[in-house]
């Protein structure tokens, strides 16, 4: 928004619109990698501003193939169907539920952002956590839909109009709910196996290492870990014995205390 009005606008507010941008760029890309991906579309932007919008297919080229030449193995990790072992967000195919509904509406996107869709709806389907980032470009189907004609059924008994929106909206998100819900991890027994370990630990006073990916549930039990922002996960063979371990994804060839816990 900021950087479409630093190239709307002729007076000190394109100035302070630019910083701005510039600023929360930074913050973002700080916070999330993968945001780079959305500024692309400032590209695209000034592609239009320039009236070079013959470039913009080439642009959109470059994007995918560059994302996915740096980024393909981990975008495929997740099709090993082991969803016991995965993180939520990185489940594929799931998110499409929250969304899936607004395609019918795809041939009302406005052009670049009918590509910028279906750039980050590809994403999406290797890894749900993308596919909010698709949400804005696909909802300009929707809106001018409503725009046009309005988001309603005819009701034949009835005779008037029924709004339907609402109730889609309802009945696909907890759909989606249900299904992303089977076998998430962490469950309640997952939660009390974690608590199990940390008093493990701390009863026979011996330091507690955890895989990353399960490193803020342990946080919200109330262990310090630093294993909890992304990867990698702790140097097991190289860590000082004795120690306990939570991991999910290797067998650390040690003492089993539970199904994911391990004395070494």
């Amino acid at each position: 928004m900021f950087f479409m009005v630093f190239l709307t606008k002729n007076n000190i507010i394109r100035i302070i619109a630019l910083f701005l941008s510039v600023c929360l760029f930074y913050i973002a890309f700080q916070l999330w990698t993968a945001s780079i991906l959305i500024s692309f579309l400032a590209v695209v932007l000034l592609l239009d501003r320039f009236e070079l919008n013959k470039f913009q297919p080439a642009w959109f080229f470059l994007v995918i193939i560059g994302f996915l030449f740096f980024q393909w193995s981990y975008l495929v990790r997740s099709f090993n169907f082991d969803f016991i072992m995965l993180v939520a967000e990185e489940i594929p195919l799931i998110g499409l539920v929250y969304i899936i509904h607004v395609l019918h509406f795809w041939k009302k996107i406005p052009q670049p952002f009918l590509l910028y869709g279906l750039l980050f709806l590809g994403l999406g389907i290797l890894k749900s956590k993308y596919l909010f980032l698709a949400t804005p470009f696909l909802l300009m189907g929707l809106i001018q839909k409503e725009k046009s004609v309005g988001l309603w059924l005819e009701s034949k008994r009835f005779s008037n109009k029924i709004e339907i929106v609402p109730v889609v909206f309802v009945v696909v998100f907890g759909f989606g709910l249900i299904l992303s819900g089977v076998s998430m991890f962490p469950t309640q027994i997952d939660f009390v196996e974690m608590q199990q370990a940390i008093d493990f630990a701390t009863d026979n006073n011996i330091p507690l290492v955890n895989e990353w990916g399960s490193g803020w549930y342990f946080v919200y039990l109330g262990f310090e870990t630093k294993y909890k922002i992304g990867p990698p996960d702790p140097d097991w063979n190289n860590l000082d014995k004795p120690f306990v371990a939570y991991s999910r994804d290797f067998d650390l060839n040690c003492s089993k205390i539970s199904k994911n816990t391990w004395l070494c």
